[in-house]
């Protein structure tokens, strides 16, 4: 598995998510209690900076998403794009 490939789908399915909720990446950051340069850093360079488990289940939480649900759609986007 190409973990730089699988982190930068799954920060592109964290921001899917995002925008589906109406809610601001920055009200998704403070929210999560992630501080907005990491939580952007990790959204935008995420292959150099991914998210920890920790960062998605708040995320996740925020958004009011099962965790699960989150990683099976990054995987799903991942063997698509393999």
């Amino acid at each position: 598995m190409d973990i730089g490939k699988y982190a930068n789908l799954l920060a592109s399915t964290i921001k899917d998510a995002i925008e589906q909720s109406g809610k601001s990446m920055g009200e998704v950051a403070q929210c999560a209690g992630i501080p907005w340069s990491t939580f952007f850093r990790r959204l935008n360079q995420s292959d150099r900076y991914p998210f920890t488990v920790s960062d998605v289940v708040a995320i996740s939480e925020v958004l009011d998403i099962d965790f699960l649900q989150l990683m099976k759609e990054a995987e799903r986007r991942y063997k698509l794009a393999a």
